[in-house]
């Protein structure tokens, strides 16, 4: 199905705001804002109110189309995480949801946006009925999100280190750490431009990680994650949108991850939804300053990512890093998918 037919076979359930719509598509955002320019033109969709609404014109395309209401089958209960994170012991959950209210906030210059304490622990009982993290050692290549700390409430790990350029959470994170007394946990600023510290080479069972979504960011991500693995039979956590990652790139990402020594083994879409920082009109968000329409920025929850398993069926190795050049601190984290980024 085209994006222009999956935009008007939503809107026939009834009108959608900008957010909304863009949350269900599964598209591109350059992609998705170019379609609405086109239904737009075509006279088939209209907006007013902050909605969009299928015309007249637009119904009878439909019709004559033999285009459908989109049809909705994920399970409502697990939104298709597949888990139920009310299953977790509920006085250490509420523990996780009072740390998880007083950390430090998102900033616009990392491209952070945290997935909401709901997320986290929906993340960590996955990695649980995984059996990747019992008595495991665990490496998280940043974690704005505090999904470590979870995990450490409700694991029975061996060792946790979280690595962050925000020198702000490592404090936060090293603080809950001392507090709670956890132990073999520990947290340090660490840029992933730089080389990975030697006394974490080949350390770990696993790694999680959420990257930048550009080709240099991912794979500097990943490779980090990679560095630090034991070898043979383990795996990594990520995340990888559709808003700001195009086919193409799943296409090579998946393609170096393979070649790397890993298979794909999960990829659940839709289930890291994320807080992002207040989006404003004029500061070089293209997804608010390209809209066919004024959009008004929104709290509610829209930008999402597939959360992607891998295992390594051999000694992985890591993508090649030869072709990085960064000319500009802003080529690590903006392309020409980044529609939500402002650097």
């Amino acid at each position: 199905m085209t994006a222009e037919n999956k935009i008007l076979s939503l809107l026939l359930n009834g009108p959608l705001s900008y957010w909304d719509l863009l949350a269900c598509t599964n598209i591109l955002i350059r992609d998705f804002i170019l379609s609405l320019n086109n239904l737009i033109d075509s006279g088939y969709i209209c907006y007013g109110n902050e909605f969009i609404f299928l015309t007249e014109r637009g119904k009878e395309y439909c019709k004559r189309e033999g285009i459908e209401p989109f049809r909705n089958y994920r399970c409502k209960r697990c939104e298709g995480q597949t888990i139920d994170f009310a299953l977790l012991p509920q006085e250490k959950v509420k523990k996780y949801l009072e740390i998880y209210s007083n950390h430090p906030s998102n900033l616009s210059e990392y491209d952070q946006g945290c997935v909401t304490p709901e997320i986290s622990l929906a993340r960590t009982c996955y990695f649980l009925n995984k059996g990747d993290v019992q008595n495991s050692s665990i490496i998280f290549i940043g974690d704005d999100d505090l999904t470590s700390i979870a995990l450490a409430l409700f694991s029975n790990f061996k060792r946790i280190v979280v690595l962050d350029i925000d020198k702000r959470f490592i404090e936060f994170i090293n603080k809950v750490v001392k507090t709670e007394s956890i132990k073999n946990f520990e947290a340090f600023c660490y840029d992933v431009r730089d080389q990975l510290p030697v006394d974490f080479l080949k350390s770990f069972d696993v790694f999680l990680a959420d990257p930048v979504e550009t080709i240099p960011g991912f794979t500097l991500f990943i490779n980090r994650g990679i560095q630090a693995l034991k070898g043979k039979g383990c795996c990594g956590y990520f995340g990888l949108t559709y808003m700001e990652a195009s086919h193409k790139k799943w296409h090579l990402f998946e393609k170096n991850l393979i070649e790397s020594g890993f298979i794909i083994t999960d990829i659940l879409e839709k289930f890291n939804f994320y807080n992002l920082p207040s989006l404003i009109e004029g500061r070089g968000y293209k997804v608010l300053d390209l809209a066919p329409f004024k959009v008004n920025s929104t709290d509610k929850l829209w930008y999402n990512s597939s959360l992607f398993r891998i295992y390594s069926v051999v000694e992985p190795k890591i993508i090649d890093e030869s072709f990085i050049n960064l000319d500009a601190e802003s080529d690590f984290y903006l392309d020409e998918d980044g529609y939500v980024v402002s650097i």
